[in-house]
């Protein structure tokens, strides 16, 4: 009888050389990794980590073994958190974003992808830093939405432009057939301005345009709006005025009158008063056909004050 081949008792020392190689494997993968990167336990406690996550969050090595993926997550609640984990089992991985926290206390865009390695019970989590995506993104938005404003805005005054007005002139008109009220617009041109604009430079002419923009926003209320629509034209539109016809071109008249007034005072660039004398044309609407048979009737008004000498507030139910 043959006897059983004897098989070698496994050498412990060969066996731990082997732990430690796999280690040192593990160990250099995870610092070669571009991206931040976790290993915790099922419950979310942190085992290790690699050099980069300890630079995105401020934290040693050793600090973030004491603490837990609750401690760093800044957008998700711990309860978020095990819910996350518990659905690992079922989906195998997870991709999301989320707000982590550093040492200081300050907030950073994180990418999150977490897989579990069961069979260890352990789960491997990559962090991606997103600042430099965000700020980017945040870059876009802010050009996006100057290019909005710049098709919406008059760029020397920032007021709305025609587009705006006509826009918010179909919504008056809308209003002012519904609530019986009427509302108006008021035209305003500017002598000379061109003129000045071409004998002192464009600052100037920016100057004063400013400047007559910003005295009749003053005139107004609140709830009432001003447009530029043109290089020395202006609009503003008054809302809401009143049921009466007489009484609502009183109200009207006023606003009128006192732009008027306001933009007769010279305008001081340097040691150079300028004067530009405003003329002003008013319409009333509450049943009118639309935006543009409104305007007309303003122009008109606008026109008739023009040739009456400027400095002039006149109605377009005066031309009659």
């Amino acid at each position: 009888m043959k006897a059983d081949p004897v098989i070698p008792a496994a050498n412990p020392r060969n066996a731990g050389e082997e732990l430690l190689a796999e280690k040192e494997r593990f160990r250099s993968l995870i610092e070669a990794i571009p991206d931040g990167f976790l290993v915790t336990d099922l419950e979310g406690r942190i085992l290790n980590v690699n050099p980069i996550y300890c630079r995105l969050s401020g934290y040693s090595p050793e600090e973030l073994q004491l603490l837990s993926l609750s401690d760093l997550e800044a957008a998700e609640s711990p309860e978020v958190i095990s819910r996350r984990i518990e659905a690992l089992a079922a989906h195998g991985r997870d991709r999301y974003e989320s707000l982590h926290l550093r040492k200081d206390g300050s907030i950073w865009p994180a990418e999150i992808t977490i897989a579990p390695h069961l069979a260890a019970n352990e789960l491997y989590m990559f962090v991606r830093d997103l600042t430099g995506i965000k700020i980017l993104e945040a870059e876009k938005l802010r050009a996006e939405e100057k290019m909005r404003n710049l098709a919406l805005h008059d760029a020397v005054t920032g007021l709305p432009n025609r587009r705006v007005l006509i826009d918010r002139l179909k919504h008056a008109l809308a209003a002012s057939r519904r609530n019986k009220l009427h509302s108006a617009i008021i035209l305003i041109d500017l002598e000379h301005f061109r003129d000045i604009n071409e004998r002192l430079g464009s600052e100037s002419g920016d100057f004063l345009i400013s400047q007559v923009a910003q005295r009749i926003t003053g005139c107004i209320r609140e709830e009432d709006s001003v447009a530029r629509i043109d290089g020395d034209e202006f609009a503003v539109m008054l809302n809401g005025l009143s049921a009466d016809t007489d009484t609502s071109a009183s109200q009207a008249g006023l606003v009128g009158r006192k732009i008027l007034d306001s933009l007769k005072d010279p305008y001081i660039l340097g040691q150079n008063p300028l004067f530009s004398l405003p003329s002003v044309g008013i319409t009333l609407f509450r049943d009118a056909e639309d935006a543009d048979a409104i305007l007309r009737r303003a122009d008109m008004a606008l026109n008739k004050a023009r040739m009456a000498g400027r400095n002039a507030v006149l109605f377009y139910r005066e031309l009659d």
